[in-house]
């Protein structure tokens, strides 16, 4: 059954709501080919999202070529499997601000995916019929997307070699001219070239872009009298003949011309063909360009070879590590002569994934047996490529705090066991080295001490106590005088003799002041109050708080002022006996080492350097003989029982 192929003009192709770009800036297009660039809009509305792509001008400079190849999501970029793609006409080496550039040839799912839009909604939006475009479009409703080129006769482009991606992931081999102009699709047929329609030209000679007419104009009608239609792999023309008359002919074909065109979802490879005529000026016409050969004997299935290539490393990739292994493979199929063609040369296919084994530790490292292998794109599965290999990843172990916190209030400090780990990245995961505890295994601390946190320390005044000491108060050493007098006593020796016997007569004295000082005491009384803040533990959302309070008496003393210092005491002396009798009560002086150290060397109770009190006894001043009687004295002999505290010094 033959199909109709319906002649559209260009002026009238309707992108159907396709991908549009607004250019960002005026573009200086006065090269023959260069960048191009702009904002993503999507049914009117702007994408958070740039596309790039290039443009190339025909011969005649009177069309541009221009086609999408990358668009920038967030700043990512994301390479297009199909280039959208557009025919302007335009003579002027520019493109101005905010030009709105509607192209179509996208791949639906992809450019959904990229600008995180329903795939159905955007399937649907196309099918608006409320667009239209002053340019023609790369794609026409076909599932290739092939950048075109323009013949000869109309001033030709010709793509750059990255046009051959049609969507779905179709690429093109071989020639990249394809002909004077597009063809509308096959209608019901099972087409899946790219056909073309030829460009629309003026009276003047310029390509119309008006959308307006219904029409084509009678210039068309100059090579095409009817619309052509295609029946399996022979095409039929209608062209008017040099008396004016209309005939059919068949199409030429030429195979030579055309490689093939690769659907690497289905991994087939499809051999195209070159249609063509000659025309009444005896000029050889190309009508399209490639397009595929229908037929079961025309589809060469693909297949992966990896024997050629190696694996890819690139640095600075991947899981924050060092790099990133890529397996590569080529494509191949046997071509129609039997000859094996490569469709694809080594490339990156899939990252290479580690499926981890155990963990052995060397040193402060920690090595990663795994499996290595790489998910086939077309199954999902795991292909593995190695097994009980050691990773290029290792992980460095580092010691961590773990359990609860135990607190010391009184050395105002915290402990916590420590534990020996290493993180693993690719498993998110900690490798345990060691136990959560106090032990030195394997060279850990095995404790962190934190101390506590400071955060607050105030004073509060307070009022006089009993017993402080404010005002002047006087010290003295004295020492007892021992008072001696000089008495006699008669021995009575009989017949009326006798004998006159001396001896002193001992009593307690007055006591003697052997220094004597005077010195003045202030005291103040206040609260001080300090909070510490403890280490937080893991499971509390704030830290507890240590309340520490105590009473202080600051107690100020002046210098003393000396009345009587026979024994030459010096300051530190004296504040210590002061301190050592309870007056001099600063708590900081009588628990310091100089006060410790002074009262070990100078206080010795009751028995001091100074006498207190003399007791006394009589005894014999004479003893008796044969004629005399013994005579005793009066308090002549005397003791000390009774001494000061306190060793002087130098004595």
């Amino acid at each position: 059954m033959k199909t109709l192929l319906f002649l559209i003009p260009l002026f009238l192709f309707n992108t159907a709501n396709a991908i549009t770009i607004i250019t960002s800036k005026k573009f200086d297009i006065s090269k023959k080919s260069g960048k191009i660039y702009g904002n993503i809009f999507l049914n009117g509305k702007k994408q958070d999202a740039k596309g790039v792509g290039v443009y190339t001008w025909n011969k005649s400079r009177t069309q541009v070529y221009i086609e999408l190849q990358k668009i920038y999501k967030y700043g990512i970029p994301y390479d297009l499997s199909s280039f959208p793609s557009v025919i302007l006409n335009h003579k002027f080496p520019w493109i101005n601000k905010n030009k709105k550039i509607t192209l179509a040839g996208e791949v639906d799912t992809e450019i959904a995916k990229i600008l995180e839009v329903d795939s159905k909604e955007y399937k649907k939006s196309k099918k608006s019929p409320n667009s239209s475009s002053n340019s023609s479009s790369s794609s026409s409703g076909s599932s290739s997307s092939s950048s075109p080129s323009l013949s000869s006769n109309t001033g030709g482009i010709t793509t750059p070699t990255h046009g051959n991606q049609g969507s779905n992931g179709d690429f093109y081999e071989g020639n990249t001219n394809f002909g004077n102009g597009y063809f509308p699709s096959l209608g019901g047929s099972n087409n899946q070239g790219t056909n073309y329609l030829p460009p629309v030209i003026t009276e003047s000679g310029k390509e119309d872009s008006s959308s307006n007419n219904e029409q084509p104009p009678a210039s068309y009608s100059s090579q095409y009298c009817k619309s052509p239609y295609r029946e399996e792999n022979d095409l039929i023309l209608s062209i008017i003949d040099k008396g004016g008359n209309c005939y059919e002919i068949p199409a030429l074909r030429d195979d030579t011309l055309c490689g093939y065109r690769y659907d690497f979802n289905k991994s087939i490879a499809i051999k195209q063909t070159q249609f063509y005529y000659i025309d009444k000026e005896n000029q050889q016409q190309n009508v399209g360009g490639c397009v595929d050969l229908f037929g079961n004997e025309y589809k060469f299935k693909m297949f992966k070879d990896d024997s050629k290539c190696k694996l890819q490393n690139t640095s600075n990739k991947g899981y924050g590590g060092d790099f990133t292994e890529t397996f590569q493979t080529q494509i191949l199929f046997r071509g129609i002569d039997g000859t094996i063609k490569i469709a694809q040369d080594c490339s990156d296919f899939q990252n290479i994934k580690e499926e981890l084994i155990n963990y052995e530790q060397e040193g402060n490292k920690i090595k990663r047996f795994v499996k290595k292998y790489y998910i086939d794109p077309n199954t999902g599965e795991k292909v593995y490529i190695s097994n009980g290999v050691i990773s290029k990843y290792t992980l460095e172990l580092k010691e961590y705090s773990c359990g609860d916190w135990e607190y010391n209030d009184e050395k105002l400090e915290a402990y916590r066991a420590t534990q020996l780990k290493a993180f693993d990245e690719l498993q998110g995961a900690y490798y345990n080295a060691t136990a959560c505890d106090y032990s030195t295994d394997k060279g850990k601390s095995g404790k962190i001490t934190m101390p506590y946190t400071k955060i607050s320390d105030r004073n509060l005044a307070g009022k006089t106590e009993k017993g402080d000491l404010n005002g002047t108060y006087t010290f003295e050493i004295k020492e007892r005088e021992l008072t001696g007098k000089e008495e006699s006593r008669y021995q009575d020796c009989g017949w009326g003799r006798s004998k006159r016997r001396y001896y002193t007569h001992w009593s307690n004295g007055n006591f003697i002041t052997k220094a004597k000082w005077r010195v003045t005491y202030k005291t103040t009384n206040y609260g001080n109050e300090i909070i510490y803040q403890r280490p937080k533990q893991d499971n509390e959302e704030k830290p507890t708080l240590l309340y520490l309070s105590k009473a202080i008496k600051k107690i100020e003393r002046s210098e003393p002022l000396i009345d009587i210092n026979e024994i030459g005491l010096d300051n530190n002396y004296m504040k210590f006996y002061e301190a050592n009798e309870g007056y001099y009560k600063d708590e900081t002086y009588r628990t310091s080492k100089d006060f410790n150290d002074l009262q070990k060397k100078y206080y010795r109770k009751g028995k001091g350097s100074y006498c207190q009190v003399y007791n006394f006894w009589s005894s014999k001043i004479a003893e008796g003989s044969l004629n005399c009687r013994s005579v005793f004295g009066v308090d002549n002999n005397y003791y000390c029982p009774t001494y000061n505290n306190y060793l002087i010094p130098n004595k």
